[in-house]
């Protein structure tokens, strides 16, 4: 017969899922990146385009295995996709549909595990990041004041504008800088409502969608970048 076991704090680390989901998001931009960079955004044949379609795949599969916050990581490149230009390109080559395939493939244990259970992982987790039945500002400012602790609030308060003008920008900024929008401040305000309404929300939960947002900082340049690592380093 199984046993309980003591649980002991070695060096008050913390464990948690997000580590592992931090290194798919970013690894799943990149390799959207190079895809685009490197030919495969559509121009067909593109052996190194091809390579980093199947490299974005891993990263998904990666983050599903991780924590379900990858699948909004997800659905942000298919919309990407599907509304630009060279999204539509890419979508007519059989590379993207395999990247589709390879996360799937290796999301599959916890997708099997859970349809053979009733989805209790996908009960769980919408019971307890939307139970709330009214909204809080209490606990809404604790998400924004966590976030702000969590990102810093100079690094914060300039990815904001970046990723707003990403959003605003819409299909005309091709497929990978909107998937950054999308995967940046839309993230963030579902987790902050989420918070908003939830006893017990954690401000972490938005913590994948900033660092989309930190890239698209990145990509402003100097106007925004200059600034923000000089008042980061004050």
């Amino acid at each position: 017969m199984l046993q309980a076991a003591p649980v002991f704090s070695l060096g008050a680390v913390l464990m948690t899922p997000d580590a592992p989901l931090a290194f798919a998001w970013a690894g799943a931009l990149w390799a959207l990146e190079r895809v685009v960079r490197d030919g495969g955004g559509g121009r067909p044949a593109h052996r190194g385009g091809a390579r980093w379609w199947l490299v974005l795949g891993l990263f998904l599969g990666v983050g599903a295995l991780s924590k379900l916050h990858a699948g909004l990581l997800g659905i942000a490149v298919a919309v990407a996709l599907l509304a630009t230009r060279d999204g539509r390109r890419a979508l007519a080559t059989p590379w993207p549909w395999a990247a589709a395939a390879l996360a799937l493939v290796l999301a599959s244990p916890m997708l099997m595990w859970n349809a053979t259970r009733g989805w209790p992982t996908f009960a769980f987790q919408a019971q307890h990041g939307m139970r709330g039945r009214s909204l809080s500002s209490l606990r809404f400012l604790a998400s924004v004041g966590g976030q702000l602790a969590y990102v810093s609030p100079l690094l914060l308060a300039a990815a904001v504008a970046p990723a707003w003008r990403g959003l605003r920008a819409g299909t005309d900024v091709g497929a990978v800088r909107f998937a950054l929008a999308l995967s940046a401040l839309p993230v963030v305000a579902f987790f902050t409502v989420s918070a908003a309404l939830t006893p017990g929300a954690l401000p972490h939960w938005t913590a994948p969608a900033w660092l989309s947002a930190m890239v698209l900082l990145a990509a402003a340049g100097s106007r925004w970048l200059r600034p923000a690592v000089a008042l980061g380093l004050a």
